[in-house]
């Protein structure tokens, strides 16, 4: 008997125990979540963060699943996306909720200076920054939208990793030579939250309230899985309809991309960020979209 089965079993229990860390975490976080609720407080990513720094640095347990990578170990990761492109599967990610900074390696803190958030990063990837709706008691918009700042912010700014694709090339002038992100928002602010029902945990059934780019990021899923419906095939990696669209929409609305460019920005936790203005920035990206017309143009682009 060779020795690669002992390797797969090691690499087997490690993953177990990573699954288990991620069950552990998010079984939490829905405790938090629904006893907030419960009583009437507001709970969003930047406090549910602050409380799982919390418990890793009190269970060793969760801080073993902690790890210190570099840019080889991202550049090694990629294969999963590039399958992805491959087969026609569009893939997204959020922006994250620490608008242009991130939580510190070891999970103590936020990086004092601007940081930008993988997966979303990847150029393979549709990152997906937040905004903040404003409507009233009938679902009617008020306002324009703006900038998910609240109780966290959508993250965006410059890769490290990654130099500026080519459908970026139109948008230089903001990103300079690397990647930046988000590409797209949707809404993501704690005011304004999504009711969602939930049944991953068996204990824990029912409504809860989605925040942050984690529920900006899903929002855009059912767009792009209508825009394949209306499209009758796979859409796969819409960076270059996306982009495309983009270049047309200051004369062409049909487009259903809506520019956020109401100056408020994604600055968070003492780090400057950037600032929603006209055209494509690092604060929401293309900007967010009218959904109606957005679909069918996305579908005919790609």
């Amino acid at each position: 008997m060779g020795g690669e089965p002992l390797v797969e079993i090691g690499r087997t229990a490690a993953l177990e125990a990573e699954w288990a860390r991620c069950r552990w975490i998010w079984n939490e976080c829905v405790a938090r979540s629904e006893k907030a609720h419960a009583e009437d407080d507001k709970c969003g990513p930047a406090r549910l963060d602050k409380m799982l720094t919390e418990a890793r640095t009190a269970n060793a347990w969760l801080r073993e699943g902690g790890s210190t990578g570099d840019f080889s170990s991202i550049q090694n990761l990629r294969y999963a996306f590039k399958d992805a492109a491959k087969h026609g599967v569009t893939v997204l990610a959020s922006s994250g909720d620490g608008g242009a900074t991130n939580t510190t390696a070891d999970g103590d803190g936020d990086y004092p200076y601007k940081v930008n958030s993988w997966p979303s990063s990847d150029p393979l990837v549709t990152s997906v920054g937040g905004t903040q709706l404003h409507l009233d008691d009938d679902g009617d918009r008020i306002a324009p939208d703006s900038v998910y700042n609240d109780d966290g912010a959508g993250g965006g700014g410059q890769s490290h990793v990654f130099a500026r694709p080519s459908y970026q090339d139109g948008v230089k002038q903001v990103v300079g030579d690397r990647r930046g992100t988000p590409d797209i928002s949707m809404s993501a602010a704690v005011n304004g939250g999504a009711w969602v029902y939930s049944s991953y945990d068996p204990k824990a059934v029912g409504w809860e309230v989605y925040v942050g780019t984690s529920e900006a990021s899903p929002l855009f899923a059912g767009i792009a899985a209508l825009a394949d419906q209306v499209a009758g095939h796979r859409l796969g990696d819409i960076h270059q309809a996306l982009y495309a669209l983009y270049a047309q929409s200051a004369q062409n609305p049909s487009t259903g991309i809506v520019d956020v460019r109401d100056g408020t920005n994604n600055s968070y936790s003492g780090v400057t960020g950037y600032t929603a203005v006209k055209g494509y920035d690092m604060a929401t990206g293309v900007g967010t979209i009218d959904a109606a017309r957005f679909v069918p143009a996305l579908a005919k682009e790609g």
